[in-house]
């Protein structure tokens, strides 16, 4: 088993308290050593009025400035990157600070498990890109470059062969 990776999560407000315990289990399961930071820092300069969106670029600075090899930060509003209409989530390439939204993810977020899959597919997948891996070709992998585009038909919560080993290259070459 890899070693296991200190790893903030910075939930936002509006994000369920019992999703964020779930995802935290999940990939405490995975090899993430979990600590849960609250902030409830007003995000208001991040909001974009005319697009009614938060820009992703000043809410992963804001994300940067919390301990942990890895940081997480999740939040439940929807975000957009430059001329893209929105992102799910993104991450340094590599670095340690990653951010997911679970605005798209499904309109039932409370105790929903197929909400809970495509947050933890959602997490592994920026998580992975603060390790230094890149899109991967493969769809049934966490890594595969259309996974937040494929409509989630069926969530993916691991990663392929190649990626598993180049992560857990990356992750011991962290210690």
């Amino acid at each position: 088993m890899p070693l296991s990776v200190p790893t903030t999560l910075v939930p936002f407000n509006g994000v369920s308290p019992r999703l964020v315990d779930q995802i935290a289990c999940d990939l405490e399961g995975m090899g993430y050593d979990i600590r849960i930071e609250q902030t409830q820092i007003p995000l208001t300069k991040a909001f974009n009025s005319r697009r009614k969106q938060y820009s992703a670029d000043p809410i992963l600075n804001f994300v940067r400035r919390f301990s942990g090899q890895r940081v997480l930060g999740i939040m439940f509003d929807d975000i957009y990157r430059y001329v893209l209409d929105y992102v799910n989530g993104m991450a340094d390439l590599p670095g340690r600070a990653a951010l997911v939204s679970t605005c798209r993810l499904g309109e039932e977020q409370g105790d929903n498990p197929l909400v809970r899959k495509r947050l933890l597919e959602l997490s592994l997948h920026e998580l992975g890109h603060t390790f230094g891996l890149e899109h991967c070709p493969t769809p049934r992998c966490a890594m595969y470059g259309g996974a937040a585009t494929n409509g989630w038909l069926e969530p993916v919560v691991c990663y392929c062969e190649s990626c598993r080993k180049a992560l857990t290259q990356k992750r011991n070459a962290s210690y």
